[in-house]
């Protein structure tokens, strides 16, 4: 406790793999390795020690802890199917009155690893949980249930969770992208408008902010303002085709029809070279 309490871990771990040759049946020092191991993010390490602590526990109610302890170390080395397989032991293992911090943990943290496996309606499922048992670090439960959402194309509910994270926390930008193409697929273009120019002004996804401005603008009929958006995303090499067409188009409703010509002729040029 010395040792730990100074973090000076190595130490920690000489003492502990001393005292696992004298006590190899001891199970409790398994878990302080993994422990420390954890702490200093060697995680795989942890992992292996966690494991040694399991062979030794019969108890489901002495297991649970190391399951969750594993299931954060798979976590955070982004091994998501491990993850899921031991947090849900751990949630296996727990009763229903019991430990909601601990599920809560659990929930959010499998969630999140049901993003990353692209299975989008368990991780809503798992992120709901998470805000019932209060686990909310920073309100990120709610910011990645609106990513589940989002892939859902579910744009109402996805606005609803990220705005409650923009209300919190204004100056974060990593929502605003998801907003504006919400906002766009219900076609609240105004809403949209402004999280694309906040994603642009901050230079976050300018290609796609841009090409979905422009389009915004083109069913606006402010072609100027489309020509100006269309322009930025072919640059960008984004949609180059498709926004060298429309830009094309926006310049025929200016009766600009010499512009007109070059963008299409452009996008000849482009397709022939795709498919010679």
């Amino acid at each position: 406790n010395i040792y730990l309490s100074h973090e000076q871990y190595e130490y920690a771990l000489n003492d502990i793999n001393s005292l696992i040759k004298l006590e190899p049946e001891n199970r409790t020092l398994y878990s302080l390795a993994g422990d420390v191991h954890s702490a200093m993010e060697n995680y795989g390490e942890a992992v292996v020690y966690y494991k040694s602590a399991l062979e030794h526990l019969s108890e489901p109610t002495d297991r649970k802890n190391v399951y969750l302890a594993i299931g954060n170390c798979s976590f955070n080395m982004e091994q998501y199917e491990n993850a899921v397989e031991y947090y849900s032991k751990y949630m296996e293992s727990t009763t229903n009155n019991e430990e909601e911090a601990g599920k809560g943990e659990a929930c959010f943290h499998r969630g999140v690893s049901y993003i990353q496996l692209a299975k989008y309606e368990k991780a809503v499922n798992d992120l709901t949980l998470a805000i019932e048992f209060a686990y909310q670090p920073e309100l990120s439960a709610a910011f990645q249930r609106g990513l589940a959402y989002y892939m859902l194309e579910r744009y109402e509910e996805a606005i609803s969770d990220l705005e409650i994270y923009t209300s919190a926390f204004p100056d974060n930008s990593d929502p605003w992208i998801y907003l504006a193409l919400s906002f766009y697929n219900i076609k609240d273009y105004d809403s949209a408008i402004i999280y694309f120019e906040k994603c642009i002004n901050a230079n976050l996804m300018l290609g796609e902010s841009n090409y979905y401005l422009a389009t915004i603008y083109l069913n606006k009929k402010q072609f100027n303002k489309a020509i100006e958006h269309y322009t930025a995303s072919a640059d960008l090499d984004y949609q180059t085709d498709y926004s060298l067409y429309n830009t094309g188009v926006a310049y025929l409703n200016l009766n600009k029809k010499e512009q007109a010509k070059n963008d299409f002729q452009q996008v000849v040029k482009i397709t022939k070279k795709c498919n010679p």
